[in-house]
């Protein structure tokens, strides 16, 4: 059988399929049980189940998307941050070629053609 567990709080803990008989073990103190597997989004307050809508699906899995580019972003950024310091091995030209790559970075959200599910990185100098 497949089951959806709550915290007492009514947030979702986990979906599980498992017996009926092993099940009580699983359930937090105070927390919920629902038969069928729900979205890690629904919660159980009081016993009630609330599902989340298709938007505020669609919304938390954009929310994710973005997070995923901003840490991808930050790395790259990160990874070059050596380039911009005033002991840098790096020609004036090829320095303002990183500049100008790093200003990419932090720009590409706000590009017309954003998307956070495929990125169109800019090409490293």
């Amino acid at each position: 059988m497949e089951y959806t567990i709550y915290h007492g709080d009514g947030s979702f803990f986990m979906s599980v399929t498992c017996s009926s008989a092993s099940i009580t073990n699983m359930i937090p103190i105070g927390g919920y049980l629902k038969e069928g597997i729900q979205s890690p989004l629904s919660t159980c307050v009081n016993g009630t189940l609330v599902i989340p809508t298709d938007t505020e699906i669609s919304n938390q899995y954009i929310e994710e998307l973005l997070l995923d580019f901003r840490i991808e972003r930050n790395k790259r950024l990160a990874e070059t941050d050596w380039t911009q310091a005033n002991d840098s091995p790096l020609s004036a030209s090829v320095k303002t070629n990183y500049q100008n790559y790093r200003q990419n970075l932090r720009d590409l959200p706000q590009s017309d053609a954003f998307d956070p599910l495929e990125p169109a990185w800019p090409t490293l100098p």
